[in-house]
């Protein structure tokens, strides 16, 4: 019987602790809605070398890594003003095509981008460091505080992006430019735009 009591008085405190952090959880992202804009289309590539193996080809030559296909799929320039639920926010898609004879498998990459030329800062639009995917490990959802149009300056940006892997090699570079203006949105839309 006293054990009987002890696990039903466990899961009403198990009910209880999950019920104060969910409405923890909806009380911060309702006092700070920026916080529920947290587009997070990538998780960083974190290489282990101590579990890396290269690769050979037939005659026992070290293979090296190719280069990415780099194919923007959308991008999204924030439309309100800073702070004003999620559209405020900047969404780039880029799609790395991987050759499908490369040594490397897709899941052994990560992929890093480098602002070649910009005419303003675009730091924050890119990660600094190696990463992949959510959903496919090529595809990659980047975001930044963009702000309203008014606020925006045009992007001109050429890209460097390379692939890395666990051993810490890299790869030959593909580049691509982002040329977007203040307000502007190509591709099919990332978020509802407001």
């Amino acid at each position: 019987m006293a054990a009987h009591r002890f696990n039903r008085d466990r899961r009403h405190l198990t009910n209880r602790r999950s019920a104060r952090i969910a409405l923890t959880v909806i009380l911060t992202l309702t006092a700070f809605p920026a916080l529920a804009c947290s587009f997070i289309g990538y998780k960083v590539f974190a290489p282990d070398s101590s579990t890396f193996k290269p690769k050979y080809d037939k005659n026992d030559k070290r293979v090296s890594m190719p280069a990415p296909v780099p194919r923007i799929i959308s991008v999204q320039r924030g439309t309100t003003l800073s702070g004003a639920e999620c559209t405020d926010m900047g969404l780039l898609e880029v799609d790395l095509a991987w050759p499908t004879d490369s040594a490397y498998a897709l899941d052994e990459v990560g992929f890093y981008f480098r602002v070649i030329s910009a005419a303003e800062d675009a730091d924050s639009i890119f990660p600094d460091r190696p990463v992949t995917g959510t959903v496919a490990r090529n595809r990659i959802l980047l975001s930044w505080p963009d702000g309203h149009p008014s606020r925006q300056r045009a992007l001109d940006l050429k890209v460097e992006v390379f692939a890395v892997n666990e051993g810490l090699q890299v790869g030959p570079s593909a580049y691509f430019d982002l040329k977007v203006l203040p307000g502007e949105h190509r591709g099919p839309p990332l978020v509802p735009i407001g």
